[in-house]
């Protein structure tokens, strides 16, 4: 019996495929950020991860009632816009409901936002996903470089395919073989491949992948630090980046907990959302920690107080 069924498909992975690296990084965080929620006493047919899903990449949905069943649906803005310029209907199209219609937001629907922008989380995602692909390339050219100790050079086309062919086998991780004696002669011209000068590129690649991870992670309000100084950092430095943690997530919260609220209004349900996981876990261990530092601050200003 076969317990590894990828055998075949081990060597796809090609990280000059930007397109698939790119798509690869943006379900990857998708993945992660389908869970930053949990809801209670949704209705059985509703799959909250589809709901999350489509929330987070279109960056609003409607809620609508249909035979009697409320459905959370993809829809599109439609209607004359008030003296805000919001629109004020929602256009739903559904070929597996067989609906087909506008609906008046706040009257008859709910318009259900992902954040007060209405952007969703897919700019963020591509911009880190696109400098993730760009760092990925440049590292995976310089652990290959670092292969190769000297760059060659040929002035004949039958020395120029024997060097090709000579580099690639280095690439792939296989010993060279020089197939010509031209190749060892005149054909070939040997120069350093590398300087002191950047001998540490390797080193500052990896640090700025562990930075773009780290500032991602931040950005979605997860505990990582984006510090990468080789010294201890102090409590304030510490203090300063818990209090940049969890803006977006708390915006994304409060345009669900505010929408979920007129839907129970308008369509008699009973329905809560809260944070989840490591983001719930987050938001309690800074909450905790800033209620310890006002007391630390109120004890010390009552034994001002007693001195004077």
């Amino acid at each position: 019996m076969n317990y590894f069924p990828y055998k075949d498909d081990l060597f796809s992975w090609n990280v000059r495929d930007k397109p698939g690296v790119l798509q690869y990084y943006i379900t990857n965080k998708l993945r992660i950020s389908n869970r930053m929620f949990k809801y209670k006493n949704l209705p059985e047919h509703i799959d909250v991860n589809v709901f999350e899903w489509y929330l987070q990449t279109n960056g609003f949905m409607g809620a609508f009632k249909d035979n009697g069943k409320l459905y959370f649906l993809i829809c599109s803005f439609g209607g004359e816009p008030n003296e805000s310029y919001i629109p004020t209907k929602l256009l739903v199209s559904n070929p597996y409901l067989k609906l087909n219609k506008e609906f008046t937001i706040d009257k008859d629907c709910v318009l259900i936002k992902n954040d007060s922008m209405l952007q969703g989380v897919l700019p963020t995602y591509k911009r880190y996903s696109y400098l993730q692909c760009e760092n990925d390339i440049t590292l995976t050219i310089a652990s290959i470089n670092t292969r190769l100790s000297t760059l060659l050079s040929a002035d004949e086309d039958s020395s120029f395919e024997s060097a090709k062919k000579y580099l690639q086998d280095i690439e792939e991780g296989k010993l060279g073989v020089i197939a010509e004696n031209t190749f060892l002669t005149d054909g070939i011209k040997v120069q350093p491949a590398s300087s002191g000068a950047d001998s540490n590129i390797y080193t500052q690649l990896c640090e700025y992948d562990r930075y773009l991870q780290n500032s991602f992670s931040r950005e979605i309000g997860l505990g990582a630090t984006a510090n990468l100084k080789r010294e201890n950092i102090s409590e304030n430095e510490s203090q300063q980046d818990e209090d940049t943690l969890l803006p977006l997530v708390d915006d994304m919260l409060m345009c669900r907990q505010e929408s979920i609220k007129k839907i129970n209004e308008m369509f008699g349900t009973n329905i809560e959302v809260s944070l989840n996981s490591s983001w719930e876990i987050r938001r309690d261990n800074i909450e905790e920690k800033k209620d310890n530092e006002e007391h630390k601050k109120e004890g010390k200003e009552e034994e001002h107080e007693e001195d004077n």
